[in-house]
């Protein structure tokens, strides 16, 4: 049986190779200048187009462009180590909203010729995500195992089922534990949407995969924290 998560590692090469993969840079906006690697440098590439001073505003970033051209001050990187830490995850990345994270992540992992199975009952990001990914969408009944195991019976290059943790709506729990052993029978890839669980259930506020004590299991997350 394949690794699950191969398909991840040939589409990052397929990138490097045609000279597409780019690197977060760390600096600090300040003013016309940035910082980066100890070096000042003027800043032509923020979104302050008018040059318009905000000293007014108490913030240590100042206005900057998005994360991958300038906007990557050094916060994000000590943030998103605790939240990974917190996790006992290799990694994070942050977005602005949790319906942003789950558009931007679950559309960069699945993609035509996948399966996606999602629960009747997820938030409407996942629905819309589900959508722009190209996947074929499996609507599976709300925390019904036998339907689940049913529908991921069909072919498909890569899959994926993907839940909320503690549901937005109804505040009811997934059945993560069930999810989880028909997920790896069919070698498919969990993702949880643990916006409602994370830093309420399980130890030490971990969320619901490790209430469950599926935390092993469990690849992708996408979790929301209020500032």
């Amino acid at each position: 049986m394949k690794h699950k998560l191969n398909f991840i590692d040939l589409e990052l090469a397929r990138i490097k190779e045609n000279n597409l993969h780019r690197k977060l840079q760390y600096g600090k906006a300040h003013g016309a200048h940035i910082i980066i690697k100890g070096k000042k440098l003027i800043n032509l590439s923020s979104n302050d187009y008018l040059g318009i001073p905000i000293t007014k505003i108490q913030t240590n970033q100042l206005q900057s462009s998005s994360r991958l051209v300038s906007g990557n001050d050094e916060s994000y990187k000590k943030l998103e180590s605790m939240l990974a830490k917190h996790k006992s995850q290799q990694n994070s990345l942050i977005y602005p909203t949790g319906y942003m994270a789950n558009l931007g992540s679950i559309s960069a992992i699945a993609s035509k010729g996948d399966l996606i199975l999602s629960d009747e009952l997820n938030h409407a990001s996942i629905i819309e995500s589900c959508k722009l990914s190209g996947a074929k969408i499996s609507i599976y009944k709300h925390n019904d195992m036998d339907d689940l195991e049913n529908k991921i019976k069909k072919q498909a290059k890569n899959k994926f089922v993907i839940t909320e943790g503690v549901f937005s709506m109804d505040g009811d729990v997934s059945s993560l534990k069930e999810i989880t052993e028909i997920s790896q029978k069919s070698n498919a890839i969990t993702i949880v949407d643990d916006a409602h669980g994370d830093f309420v259930i399980g130890k030490e506020g971990k969320g619901t995969p490790e209430y469950f004590k599926q935390r092993s299991r469990i690849i992708w997350r996408v979790c929301c924290i209020a500032k």
